[in-house]
């Protein structure tokens, strides 16, 4: 493998205060040891991609990524027809576009995994779905993630969720 280096990120005078990695911006805040904090925000360039490849270009954003379904949704999806193989290839390419995005964007996530469910078999309800994700990107195609220095916690509470996160598809019934 060839490595390039193009920063060392850190405190001391001869270190780097901003390197590029992905197209990922990373940036060393230096306010003394307590105010210490990295920020990595995310390839923009997806969003806007994501966004041309729909057409979104002079649609109004939206201010969640998505909704969530009813089982009306359920039933109207189970009723419709593949989409086109033109209409299924662009879902997709923008839905794998999204899921890279999500590493940097927690706040899509959630949408772009339930976008990912239906790769094999997307449907017009599915694109429906997409879109709103895409007119999100519109109003937020900037994200930034602030990792601060933090004290080790004396003890370490884990609380769970055993309700699969509401999912009406993937949750059983009692």
């Amino acid at each position: 493998y060839t490595v390039k280096r193009t920063a060392k990120l850190g405190p001391d005078p001869g270190d780097d205060k901003v390197g590029h990695f992905l197209n990922r911006v990373i940036t060393w805040h230096d306010g003394g040891t307590a105010d210490e904090k990295i920020t990595v925000e995310a390839d923009s360039r997806h969003s806007e991609l994501i966004i041309k490849q729909l057409g979104l270009e002079k649609a109004k954003a939206a201010e969640t990524p998505a909704v969530k379904r009813t089982e009306a949704d359920e039933l109207q999806i189970a009723s419709e027809k593949e989409l086109p193989k033109g209409e299924a290839s662009v879902y997709r390419s923008s839905t794998m576009r999204g899921a890279y995005l999500s590493v940097d964007r927690p706040d899509i996530g959630e949408a772009v995994k339930t976008l990912s469910r239906a790769m094999q078999t997307p449907k017009p309800f599915h694109f429906t779905e997409l879109k709103r994700l895409g007119r999100y990107l519109k109003g937020k195609p900037y994200a930034l993630r602030t990792f601060q220095r933090q004290s080790l916690p004396s003890k370490v509470v884990a609380v769970g969720d055993a309700n699969w996160a509401g999912c009406l598809r993937t949750r059983k019934s009692t």
